[in-house]
């Protein structure tokens, strides 16, 4: 099982298929890839990432908890957009999707020493 932290402390990070995000989805068998793999959502979604279903800022508010989530990579691809992983409960994975910094995905890497 793979971890997060590893791909971005470890620099894993460019191109859309290659990005930190990208990266972790070739590790847990994707494609790199936008896909629709309910296998490899459930590997995005279990120990030892448990990423959850949080779904984001909108505003004022919270949309789509419980439904999707999003978290920021720490690659930006330009200056007001940054990388960003999209997980869907119908199986969908996105690694390589793209957001405006501003809108208000979870950030997502935490590293024991």
């Amino acid at each position: 099982m793979y971890s997060l932290c590893e791909f971005l402390v470890n620099g894993h990070s460019g191109t859309t298929s290659t990005n930190s995000f990208g990266a972790l989805s070739l590790a847990y068998g994707g494609s790199g890839w936008n896909q629709t793999d309910m296998a490899v959502n459930q590997r995005f979604r279990a120990y030892p990432n448990n990423f959850l279903f949080s779904g984001y800022v909108n505003g004022s508010s919270v949309t789509n908890r419980g439904s999707l989530g999003d978290w920021w990579a720490k690659s930006a691809y330009s200056a007001p957009n940054a990388y960003n992983l999209y997980l869907g409960g119908t199986g969908n994975v996105g690694p390589s999707g793209g957001n405006h910094k501003w809108v208000g995905f979870t950030a997502r890497c935490l590293a024991g020493s």
